[in-house]
């Protein structure tokens, strides 16, 4: 992942502009998911380079059925993705 995107993407899902929401959806009435934050930030799906199947599916897994807060997904980004 580029590092200035993934600056980016970390600084939105700390911002606290957007609520949170969890499966299945990456926007709703409700709120947005981890990756549709990003989705916002690039205004269109990220591709294969800027955000990789595997890294895609572990971001799922974490907002999904981990339920981890934005900020806590924050933290894992920064620490698990180069």
């Amino acid at each position: 992942m580029d590092h200035k995107l993934k600056r980016r993407w970390v600084a939105a899902l700390r911002g606290g502009y957007w609520r949170q929401i969890h499966e299945g959806a990456t926007e709703g009435e409700r709120g947005v998911c981890a990756i549709g934050i990003l989705v916002k930030i690039l205004d269109r799906w990220p591709t294969e380079q800027e955000l990789s199947s595997r890294l895609q599916k572990q971001i799922i897994i974490l907002n999904d059925e981990e339920r981890y807060p934005f900020d806590r997904i924050a933290d894992w980004i920064e620490e698990n993705v180069p």
